[in-house]
Order: structure tokens, then sequence, then C-alpha cells
């Protein structure tokens, strides 16, 4: 775990609505890496799709809730791709926006299956997209 003291330094220097952005994104963050270990993905889709807008114009721009959790990574490192996804879905709803979670895979040198969660917003990579490009995107399920 990296020492709170610098994090905590470079918070204070923030503005205060991006300091508050960003403890929203920590907040998520924690909220999706406890629901991966404890809940299926079924039920986190479902809760996930029941957080809604704030009723108002979106407060954070798509790219101040990337940079927010960024920022929240700092903190909470360690955080897999889902999580982060989970999160960056959460908020960006929370937000006004509307995303999506991809789920892509590939095979690694040795040929075994390695999948891959980012989140899009209007076709452009907010979350997880360092090496998104890597990965063959999966088809969503119809519906039946």
């Amino acid at each position: 775990m990296p020492s709170l003291f610098p994090i905590a330094r470079s918070a204070w220097r923030l503005k205060d609505r991006d300091r508050f952005a960003a403890a929203r994104a920590l907040l998520w963050l924690l909220a999706a890496r406890v629901a991966v270990r404890l809940l299926s993905y079924a039920a986190i889709e479902r809760l996930s799709a029941r957080v809604t807008g704030r009723g108002a114009p979106a407060a954070l721009s798509v790219d101040e809730c990337a940079l927010a959790l960024r920022r929240a990574l700092r903190v909470l490192p360690g955080s897999g791709c889902l999580p982060q996804a989970i999160a960056a879905d959460c908020l960006l709803r929370r937000e006004g926006h509307d995303p999506r979670i991809v789920f892509g895979v590939t095979l690694d040198g040795e040929g075994r299956l390695d999948a891959h969660a980012w989140v899009q917003h209007q076709g452009r990579t907010v979350i997880g997209g360092e090496t998104a490009e890597t990965y063959r995107p999966l088809t969503p399920p119809r519906a039946s």
C-alpha cells in the first residue's frame, strides 16, 4: 500500500470539486471491490443498473470521472479491471452519462484465455483502455 501522506498532501492541493469527485470515485471503487468478492456478476449488474443520474445536468464530465477514478486508484492500487469497470460504470451513471462495460478475451503467450473489462461511453474508451486493443470484445447475449 502506498504511503498515504503524499496522497493526502496532493489531495489537499486539489480544488474542492476535484477532491469530492475523487472521494466519490474511491467510494464506488471500494463498493465494487467488495461486490466482486461477495456477489455474482448478475447481481452486480442488476444493482448497477439501478444507479441513476442526479436529475440535473451532468455534474462531472466523462473526462473528470475518469480522472477521479485514476486518483482513487492511487489510494486503492491493485484493483482489478472488473472492479474498476464497475466503479466507472456506476460513477458515470450517477453523473448522468450512459456508459457501457465491455468484456474482451485474448489468448496469452501460452495459449490460455485471458479476459479484460473496460468502460466505453459513446464509442470512446474511458477506463481500462490501456490494453483493451489487444482483447477481442465479446458480444452481449441476445435477449430471449
